[in-house]
């Protein structure tokens, strides 16, 4: 890969480049691993809001208590009217 792209560099081109440069037509492995980071974090993230969500309604259904149970659906109705969407 070294050699490929210090035949292709222009006479003005730094000597040492850094290593997340690649020849033309070369994969960007930097782009790739940061693409796989960025979709990780982006569920990972996702999973704890979702969890947070949910806690009241899970915590609900271990009291066996009917009436917090319809708390949850009905705080998630509320919460879409409150905000404007449709």
């Amino acid at each position: 890969m070294g050699t490929v792209l210090n035949e292709s560099l222009h006479p003005l081109t730094p000597h040492h480049l850094p290593p997340f440069i690649t020849a033309p037509g070369d994969i960007d492995i930097l782009m790739v691993v940061m693409g796989i980071v960025l979709l990780m974090a982006i569920l990972f993230v996702g999973n704890i809001y979702l969890q947070l969500h949910s806690l009241p309604e899970r915590m609900a259904h271990k009291s066996k208590c009917p009436a917090p149970a319809l708390m949850g659906p009905r705080r998630l109705n509320c919460e879409r009217r409150i905000s404007g969407s449709s």
